[in-house]
């Protein structure tokens, strides 16, 4: 896995996160030739904040940071063997510089809903 692909996906987050922040939860999964993407910001209170619930940052701001993050993960994606070839990808960064990252490699592609669900209670309890 390239090692700057993490530290470009934080750059990028960075150019939208607030001033104060504990700690970041991204998200980003491929699926059937599509990607969905996320981001969750704890800004010190405990409570997870969905960057489009934020109200900071319009949509298309978003949808434009994700395109960028897409640019970064998909060729290092694409790359990989399909047998190593992640679904989902978590990192969790913390604003000490602390992170940690997770890669899913089942399909969800059945029952997708189901596993955002599970996703969210296990990363942002």
């Amino acid at each position: 896995m390239n090692e700057n692909m993490f530290q470009n996906i934080f750059d990028k987050l960075q150019e939208v996160l607030p001033q104060k922040w504990d700690k970041i939860v991204f998200y980003a999964s491929y699926f059937q030739g599509s990607y969905n993407m996320k981001y969750f910001i704890d800004l010190g209170d405990g409570e997870y904040k969905d960057c489009f619930s934020l109200g900071n940052i319009p949509n298309m701001q978003l949808m434009k940071l994700f395109m960028d993050i897409n640019k970064i993960i998909s060729p290092i994606r694409d790359y990989l063997e399909e047998a190593s070839k992640w679904n989902v990808i978590t990192m969790i960064i913390e604003a000490d510089g602390n992170f940690k990252t997770h890669f899913d490699y089942s399909a969800k592609n059945d029952n997708f809903i189901s596993y955002e669900k599970e996703w969210k209670k296990y990363y942002l309890g």
